[in-house]
């Protein structure tokens, strides 16, 4: 087939799902990051900063794997290969323990998270960088030149596996690049701002100076965003399998009280725009969010689509019948089951989750691990799903 006519095959496959009316094959999210590397048979540290390699992981696994999109294509190489030329990052992995982490660090303290939203760059290179690099005003022009060398090689790798990815595999792009990525601004402060303890902490003891980050920030940043969706033309963006995407985290650390005053109203406006101009949104709920689902049932099918992390995809269907869902396959199972396991796990979702349509098929972790994935049992299930049709 025309790889065209496949990724855009592909695109509406999604976007059918996402609007609860798609009756042929379940299309694939593959949620795979650094078990790539695994697989291929390389350490972290071999393929971190070699986009050659980092090129033959992506097409090794497209090759073997049969997916309908795959979500990560860079291996988190922004934080090893650019941020190397100046020291140790907050991100960190082991060869031995064939993971990835990440230290917990606040970008700011509360006593200053207004002065950082006033100007964020400023904040970042007057007080934040050289917090974190204390001889960071001492580096030379050739250790900034190649801070940026590493930066236009990384994004030139971007745009060649981009297009490989496309033209080559025919698969659409994860999200629209109309809108650019939405992140309101609680996600932001958990993720790195404040960090999860000192946020965990504020939304206590200091609620009225984080709502008034977030009318600050998210007015800057997620009000031009909804604008833009309520100035765009109805309907999907069939280049890509969802018009926007998120991830939502700082919901896990919320009291119902926290989430409704500093969180959904954000929420609240970016799915009141996208479900005007006929937009999906994949929202990724890590952690468990079943406490707060009720808010998204409140809108039209083909608005909000469901990734589920720990919550239940049976029980989230049985309650949320009009409601797209995302994921089901465990690691547990994909990774030390076997075969007929996966097999049969893969045909129960889609007989019982997929039922009535408005579902794709997914891991319901963002696979990193070895353990996470055993590559016969991933490629049964890809035949599987490439096979089957309702």
């Amino acid at each position: 087939m025309d790889m065209n006519e496949l990724r855009h095959e592909r695109a509406t496959l999604f976007h059918d799902a996402c609007d609860c009316r798609n009756k042929g094959r379940v299309p694939h999210f593959a949620a795979f990051v650094t078990w790539k590397v695994l697989d291929a048979g390389y350490k972290l540290s071999e393929v971190f900063g070699n986009y050659d390699r980092m090129e033959e992981c992506v097409r090794r696994f497209l090759d073997r794997y049969k997916v309908d999109t795959l979500l990560d294509t860079t291996f988190l190489n922004v934080q090893f290969s650019i941020f190397s030329h100046f020291g140790e990052g907050y991100y960190y992995y082991s060869d031995e323990s064939e993971a990835v982490g990440v230290k917990p660090f606040s970008i700011a303290p509360i006593e200053e998270l207004l002065e950082y939203c006033e100007n964020p760059t400023k904040y970042l290179f007057t007080k934040a960088l050289p917090k974190k690099w204390p001889d960071i005003g001492e580096r030379t022009l050739e250790d900034w030149q190649k801070a940026f060398d590493e930066n236009q090689k990384f994004g030139a790798y971007y745009g060649r596996i981009s297009k490989i990815v496309s033209e080559e595999y025919g698969l659409p792009a994860v999200s629209s690049s109309a809108f650019g990525y939405i992140a309101p601004f609680m996600e932001t402060m958990f993720n790195s701002v404040r960090g999860i303890k000192g946020l965990s902490v504020d939304v206590r003891r200091n609620p009225e100076i984080i709502k008034k980050a977030v009318e600050i920030m998210d007015g800057r940043n997620v009000d031009p965003a909804v604008a833009k969706i309520y100035a765009a033309e109805n309907g999907h963006d069939y280049d890509a399998c969802f018009d926007l995407s998120m991830v939502m985290l700082v919901h896990t650390i919320l009291s119902n009280k926290s989430y409704d005053e500093l969180y959904w109203p954000t929420l609240k406006k970016i799915f009141d725009a996208c479900e005007a101009r006929g937009k999906n949104v994949r929202l990724t709920i890590e952690g468990s969010g079943e406490r707060i689902f009720d808010h998204f049932a409140e809108y039209k099918p083909g608005t909000i689509s469901l990734y589920l992390e720990e919550d239940d995809i049976f029980k989230t269907r049985e309650k949320y019948p009009d409601i797209c869902l995302i994921g089901g396959m465990t690691t547990t199972t994909l990774g030390r089951g076997t075969k007929d396991e996966c097999i049969d796990l893969t045909k129960k979702l889609i007989n019982e989750v997929g039922r009535d349509s408005g579902y794709i098929f997914g891991e319901n972790k963002f696979i990193c691990y070895r353990s996470d994935a055993n590559g016969d049992n991933l490629k049964a299930v890809c035949d599987y799903l490439n096979t089957y049709h309702a």
